[in-house]
């Protein structure tokens, strides 16, 4: 009923201290390990690990390490950036170096730098998978809601094990798969972001010395608060809002988007 768990943070509009005193919240909690966003500026990239590492040391014990690119980069724009942290720092994982799919391009960028590669939480199903598994192209496996629910999230991690692969869960509403990687013996540790979710739900769950310890509710332990969701009530989801059906904006890193039009556009944050 322990789960190791590592601070996730949506930290890129913060400013240096703002993202300091994020994650030495968690350090005070007794989490050293956590996940930073990358890929916009690789100098500013740099600096911004450094608080990181610097947050989650300051309660004591060794920082552990991991970013996050968000298939931002090309596999060899991936190479080169990891390169450059790595002479400085030492890196659990990076996630999403490259396309979900691109087996050739994660592959590649595993081959090439220390740090593990990380990828999945964009697939669906077992089949999505296997060609990450059958070709050596995901160090950790990452699993969560999107991976068709409990009952699919469970199957890949039991296909990842057969490949001795370790899985990492996905942050979800309340920790809904906390109870899910419990009970995987190849389980590494489970994201948790702090988004807010305590304001509508009701969680059977608890931090100490840096595990999520879960509760006796029956279930996932998550219940509504109907009077406040109708709070967060809107009419209409702006598809902005989406998640996106490719995981990469227009340009990525790639090539120059012209400075009169918007790098944002429905369906491609």
């Amino acid at each position: 009923r322990n789960v190791r768990v590592y601070a996730s943070g949506i930290e890129l509009p913060l400013s240096d201290e703002d993202m300091h005193a994020f994650y030495a919240g968690f350090a005070r909690q007794g989490i050293t390990r956590g996940k930073l966003k990358v890929g916009l500026d690789r100098q500013a990239d740099m600096r911004r690990i450094g608080v990181m590492r610097d947050a989650l040391g300051s309660a004591g014990g060794a920082p552990e390490l991991m970013i996050d690119a968000n298939e931002y980069w090309s596999p060899k724009q991936a190479i080169a950036a990891l390169r450059f942290f790595e002479r400085r720092y030492d890196l659990v994982w990076v996630e999403e170096p490259a396309r979900r799919w691109d087996w050739r391009g994660l592959k590649q960028v595993s081959r090439a730098v220390t740090a593990a590669v990380a990828t999945g939480e964009n697939l669906k199903s077992v089949r999505d998978f296997l060609p990450l598994l059958e070709h050596d192209a995901a160090d950790v496996v990452q699993v969560g809601l999107n991976t068709s629910g409990i009952t699919g999230a469970r199957q890949v991690a039991e296909v990842a094990a057969a490949f001795e692969r370790p899985v990492a869960m996905m942050n979800g509403p309340g920790n809904v798969m906390a109870h899910l990687a419990a009970a995987l013996p190849n389980h590494q540790m489970l994201e948790l972001a702090n988004m807010g979710w305590e304001q509508v739900l009701d969680i059977d769950q608890r931090l100490e010395d840096g595990w999520l310890v879960l509760g006796d509710a029956p279930g996932h332990g998550l219940e509504f608060k109907p009077e406040a969701l109708e709070k967060f009530q809107v009419e209409q989801i702006s598809d902005s809002a989406r998640p996106s059906p490719t995981g990469r904006r227009r340009g990525a890193g790639l090539y120059p988007v012209p400075p009169n039009e918007s790098r944002e556009q429905p369906g491609m944050e």
